[in-house]
């Protein structure tokens, strides 16, 4: 069968088109003319100078599997290793901070007891003194 009519542009005049714009939608472009064949056609086979060599290595791999396993084994290490040294500062400076919370509680209870034991005392103090 015959090819299907080429697309026409949309143009912002509206139904009325000029007539470069009809000559235009006459002439079918490179995407049209895909997009006009049968599926199957449309996917043409890439041609083998189309196709980039593959990236080659400048520098040469100097460890092997085993030694790259190993650099990787001793930093896991050494970063646990340095996790671990924070989770214990963290741990006493936690310890650190309970004990500042456990002295200010205790310290707001003698400030509350002392202001108790002040306003006994004022009282007493106005009893006995002559008027």
């Amino acid at each position: 069968g015959a090819p299907p009519a080429p697309a026409r542009p949309w143009h912002a005049d509206g139904p009325e088109e000029s007539g470069a714009a009809v000559a235009a939608a006459s002439e079918t472009t490179p995407i049209e003319q895909i997009c006009s064949r049968p599926t199957s056609a449309a996917v043409e086979p890439m041609e083998v100078e189309d196709i980039a060599p593959p990236v080659q290595r400048t520098e040469p791999v100097a460890l092997s599997r085993v030694d790259g396993l190993s650099v990787l084994e001793r930093k896991i290490l050494e970063r646990n290793e340095r996790f671990r040294r924070e989770n214990e500062a963290l741990k006493s400076e936690n310890e650190r901070l309970r004990g500042l919370r456990e002295l200010s509680e205790e310290t707001r209870r003698f400030q509350e007891e002392n202001s108790r034991l002040r306003k006994d005392l004022d009282s007493k103090l106005q009893q006995t003194s002559p008027p």
